[in-house]
């Protein structure tokens, strides 16, 4: 969905653009020949289908083996009130070691029903964490806007941003393009940036 509200089912040809590999949360390991940032609104209904559609093969297949390591980069979108909050959350289970379980627990929710995600909440945060957990969601939103992100899900692949996909399969074929062709992370200079 795009900031305005209205959907979005364009698919952008893939646009170069790096970015930084930091402290936000992500699945898999560091090494994995293939980075992919995912840009997420802990709310939005297309992300959550997202996930559903491709998240149990795309772990099996490509986190699990190594191949592949999934990043979330925050992207709240205005028009979610609870956005923000689940973006604090998530950073909050990340420092704990949860991340995982916290992707599972959120995209399983009935939207306003955040009992399940309680372990997370701000609530537990420190002052010091509130804002260090802020600042990098508005450092990964001003990110995606600089990338040309106007909507979430949106998808980065080893520096090749494709703002949809339209198929699983499609986005499978686009990993196996990115490992096949050896297209490494190139993290030192981050196009992103410059436009911020």
């Amino acid at each position: 969905m795009t900031d305005t509200g209205k959907d979005s089912v364009i698919i952008h040809a893939p646009k170069e653009c790096y970015l930084p590999i930091d402290d936000t949360p992500k699945i898999g390991s560091d090494s994995a020949q293939v980075k992919i940032t995912l840009f997420v609104d802990y709310e939005c209904p297309y992300c959550s289908n997202l996930i559903h559609d491709v998240y149990n093969d795309l772990s099996k297949t490509y986190i699990k083996t190594g191949k592949v390591q999934l990043i979330f980069r925050d992207y709240p979108l205005s028009f979610h009130e609870n956005a923000f909050k689940l973006s604090l959350y998530a950073h909050s289970a990340y420092k704990k070691g949860e991340f995982e379980l916290f992707n599972k627990a959120v995209w399983e929710l009935k939207m306003g029903d955040f009992e399940d995600l309680k372990q997370w909440n701000d609530k537990n945060l420190s002052v010091d964490e509130l804002k260090q957990f802020s600042d990098l969601i508005h450092e990964n939103k001003k990110l995606g806007r600089a990338a040309g992100i106007t909507g979430t899900p949106s998808i980065v692949i080893n520096n090749l941003l494709f703002e949809k996909e339209n198929t699983k399969e499609k986005l499978f074929e686009s990993i196996d393009n990115a490992l096949s062709n050896n297209y490494s992370i190139q993290s030192k200079h981050n196009l992103c940036n410059e436009s911020i």
